[in-house]
């Protein structure tokens, strides 16, 4: 490798991180906003795809309060539907489509429930776990966790049967909320973002949104659409 692709690869380098650390800086920003403020904004963000999708925020629910309560949501999720029943798209394949409040169910009600479609994933793929039958979990914004893979807590697969699914899963891919304490950093209302087979850790509803909703934006700043010409 010459001077100049090490030059080259030092600047590609330099400019994830700094990406990195934007997407960072901007997921706090919108975490620590009001409920209100936080739909309207991680909307926003997760709404910069240059056309490619639009998503929306349903009306509230009538009866949010008392659903909340049957379903033993979080306190943070149950704001969240005091302001929107969820997102829905309005066109394309929108990242985020939050189920309304109603339609919340546990993984077991689902079909495959969560548990077999991980197990099944793992049986086509393989389980890069520490510890075999245990599902991997990743702690948040750890770029050397991720490139390592070092979990730092672990869950039986049968745990995500009693969670509950946030949006539509995509094959073995979801995202659930405990509604339980589930082990080390698992506290409920704990989110985990499940994918390829291992997870990554938000410590409630609001980080995990406001996360995944700074990647588009981040993005959306770092790549900015360009009229055609």
């Amino acid at each position: 490798m010459g001077l100049f692709d090490i030059f080259r690869m030092g600047k590609v380098v330099a400019g994830t991180v700094r990406a990195v650390r934007q997407q960072r800086a901007l997921g706090k920003d919108l975490a620590a906003l009001p409920m209100p403020r936080f739909v309207e904004e991680c909307l926003a963000n997760l709404n910069q795809s240059a056309g490619n999708w639009q998503g929306r925020a349903r009306p509230p629910h009538g009866s949010t309060a008392s659903i909340a309560a049957l379903k033993r949501l979080p306190d943070d999720l149950t704001e969240f539907y005091a302001h929107c029943d969820g997102f829905e798209p309005v066109h394309g394949d929108f990242p985020a489509a939050i189920y309304p409040i109603h339609d919340l169910k546990l993984g077991a009600d689902h079909m495959p429930s969560l548990s077999a479609r991980l197990v099944s994933y793992w049986q086509e793929n393989g389980n890069d776990s520490e510890k075999p039958g245990l599902l991997s979990i990743l702690p948040p914004d750890d770029l050397a966790a991720l490139a390592s893979h070092a979990a730092d807590s672990y869950l039986k697969p049968s745990l995500l049967d009693v969670a509950v699914p946030l949006c539509p899963p995509r094959g073995s891919d979801f995202e659930v909320i405990l509604l339980t304490d589930s082990g080390e950093h698992l506290p409920r209302g704990t989110v985990l973002s499940v994918e390829g087979g291992s997870a990554t850790r938000y410590a409630n509803f609001k980080t995990w949104l406001a996360s995944y909703a700074s990647l588009f934006g981040s993005l959306s700043a770092a790549f900015p659409a360009h009229p055609d010409t």
